[in-house]
């Protein structure tokens, strides 16, 4: 959370670009991956990335890097076992995992989360 607030602070104080490039998009979700895999820590969870080809985007690339890795983090601290199933492609990333019972009872939202 400290991470998405810095990010939040600087781009209010415009210190960052906000121009739209083209960068490769599954090389960032990989990367996003490998960097937060130390949240799985030993729980026994498998993770799985799905996308046709090599997908290069036009957009502004450190906002989507934000959510990106918000949605990505709160996938692998929020799995306790089994997988989580990245689907991706130029249209949007698709995030599933299994959720805690007790979330499933209180909230009864189901499985993962999308973002286009």
């Amino acid at each position: 959370m400290t991470q998405l607030t810095q990010a939040l602070l600087l781009l209010s104080q415009s210190k960052v670009n906000l121009e739209s490039t083209e960068f490769d998009f599954s090389n960032m979700i990989q990367t996003r991956v490998e960097q937060l895999k130390y949240l799985l820590g030993q729980r026994d969870v498998q993770v799985h990335l799905n996308s046709d080809s090599s997908v290069n985007l036009k957009q502004v690339q450190v906002l989507l890097d934000i959510a990106i890795t918000n949605l990505l983090r709160n996938a692998f601290e929020h799995t306790l076992e089994g997988s989580i199933d990245i689907d991706f492609d130029a249209n949007g990333i698709r995030v599933q995992n299994p959720i805690l019972p007790e979330q499933q009872v209180h909230f009864d939202r189901g499985k993962g989360r999308v973002l286009v």
